[in-house]
């Protein structure tokens, strides 16, 4: 089996799995539904949420499509400015069409 490039430390992996789960309740989501609708047993989804299993950039993606939240928000909160001026950072010193292509990606990305 192919393991996706990015799994998150246990912490954060607890950190997601609360997000998520308060997100699904919030949107009247069982997570019987969200594990069907994401291709996983119920269990797995499950550790998931409690934070005892993995989430990877896949699984991460895959509930925000569900959620239709974007990614950020499961990974990182609702305060996404601390990352957002990461991203003015690595954009700092970049030519214009550079910085549009990363943000044709991220659009992609996060549909």
């Amino acid at each position: 089996m192919v393991r996706d490039i990015m799994e998150f430390d246990s912490l954060k992996n607890e950190e997601i799995g609360a997000r998520a789960a308060k997100i699904r309740m919030e949107r009247g989501l069982k997570s019987k539904e969200a594990a069907i609708r994401m291709g996983i047993t119920d269990e797995h989804y499950s550790r998931l949420e409690a934070g005892t299993n993995r989430w990877t950039l896949n699984t991460v993606y895959k509930l925000s499509q569900i959620l239709e939240v974007p990614m950020d928000v499961l990974m990182n909160g609702d305060d996404g400015f601390a990352y957002a001026a990461k991203m003015m950072m690595l954009f700092k010193d970049r030519q214009n069409s550079q910085i549009e292509k990363v943000i044709e990606v991220a659009e992609i990305i996060l549909r």
